[in-house]
């Protein structure tokens, strides 16, 4: 009997074949839409989260727990050599860079700027971030560049500087005192395409900065970058156990770059909002495509229920028919999905640098593919269109069979 009541349901919804197509088509654009939707906003929140980290922040950092309130140089972290011998012998991490940082001024023939001058050991940072990849003209740091200097394309334009002009850095060491001020000469320059780089850094080596600063040794910045990124946040904080709290501060991406992670959760918010949106689309759809089809079989309807046919009966019949409409709208969301998201996984978007939440959007932007939004969203969509139809049925069945078949 229910296998009947099933080819009866479907048997129905191919009435009007043309009905049925284009609400099939309306709904399966809608769906597709959410899952192209969803896979861009992931393919740009991977992008986003993937620059930050591996440009230059890193996956996670080291602190004096005053460090980032204060700014001040002083507050370095104790026992550098013990925390970077911890770090050298994990085997989860893919790569850490020691750095030193300071606030210094840079001067040249033509002017002067404001600078965050960065100590660093070139092959260490070169793993973890991309300064030697965006170094665009010139060369790279190498370990016995003892005066040399990286700056950024803007700020080399600011002081009217190329490669192998002389520019003077002058800063304040820790301990106090007379100004440190030493002569450099310019051996790269790189382009980040952000205002914060390209305007305000420079990059040095790290024994030369401890030198500047008067600090043998010492370090204001562990950067951390790990080989599994899945489990990152238990990563986190088993490196908060391992180092002491009261003398280290370590902070994960999302902690260093707030207003980054809240732009993140601002487009999941987006994605509930368009999926509402669509979902009251789709509904609007169903309830249309429904009512209709029903209220053309008023007539027949008030004949089955004549003859003794229960309500029962005729409510499995319609829900047949708009489970069947759903997963034909399915199959056809599932194939323009995979057409027009085929062409965004592979050629992208491209923004052309804009810059969003302070992060430049260099490279393409590519849709990313899961398992989930081929079973969520579809399987949403049945749930859906089963709930939404409940309308119309109940509309349909409240008729007595006498007016359905026009006796009164």
């Amino acid at each position: 009997m229910n296998l009947i009541l099933i080819k009866l349901g479907i048997r129905n919804v191919f009435r009007n074949k043309r009905r049925t197509l284009l609400t099939s088509l309306a709904i399966g654009i809608g769906l597709m839409s959410l899952i192209i939707a969803d896979g861009f906003i992931l393919g740009m929140k991977n992008y986003m989260i993937r620059s930050v980290t591996d440009d230059y922040l890193g996956h996670g950092q080291i602190h004096h727990t005053k460090f980032l309130k204060t700014n001040k140089v002083k507050f370095i972290i104790d026992s550098p050599e013990e925390v970077e011998k911890k770090l050298s012998a994990d085997a989860k991490l893919k790569g850490y860079s020691p750095r030193t940082i300071s606030s210094a001024l840079i001067a040249s023939a033509e002017g002067s700027e404001q600078i965050s001058l960065v100590g660093i050991k070139p092959k260490y940072e070169s793993i973890l971030s991309k300064i030697k990849t965006f170094t665009t003209m010139g060369n790279y740091l190498e370990k016995n560049d003892k005066s040399h200097i990286l700056i950024g394309k803007k700020l080399a334009s600011k002081l009217k500087v190329g490669i192998g002009d002389k520019v003077v850095l002058t800063l304040s060491p820790i301990g106090g005192g007379d100004l440190s001020q030493e002569l450099f000469r310019i051996k790269g320059i790189f382009s980040y395409g952000s205002s914060a780089f390209d305007n305000h850094m420079a990059f040095i080596n790290l024994g030369r900065a401890q030198q500047m600063l008067g600090c043998k040794g010492c370090i204001h910045e562990f950067a951390l970058k790990f080989n599994d990124l899945v489990n990152l946040s238990l990563l986190f904080e088993e490196y908060k156990n391992k180092f002491p709290a009261d003398g280290h501060l370590f902070e994960n991406w999302k902690e260093l770059m707030p207003a980054l992670n809240s732009a993140l959760e601002l487009t999941d918010i987006s994605m509930a909002f368009l999926a509402a949106f669509l979902a009251i689309l789709v509904g609007a759809t169903v309830v249309n495509t429904l009512y209709m089809a029903l209220y053309e079989r008023k007539f027949e309807f008030g004949v089955l229920l004549a003859i003794g046919t229960r309500k029962r009966v005729l409510f499995i019949i319609i829900i047949v028919e708009s489970i069947a409409l759903a997963i034909g709208s399915i199959i056809i969301g599932s194939i323009l999905t995979i057409i027009f998201g085929g062409m965004l996984a592979y050629y992208g978007v491209d923004y052309g640098g804009v810059t969003y939440a302070s992060v430049p959007l260099r490279e393409p932007i590519y849709m990313v593919f899961s398992l989930k939004q081929f079973i969520i969203y579809p399987l949403g969509l049945i749930i859906f269109t089963i709930l939404i139809s409940f309308y119309p049925i109940w509309q349909i069945l409240k008729i007595p069979p006498s007016k359905s078949l026009k006796i009164i």
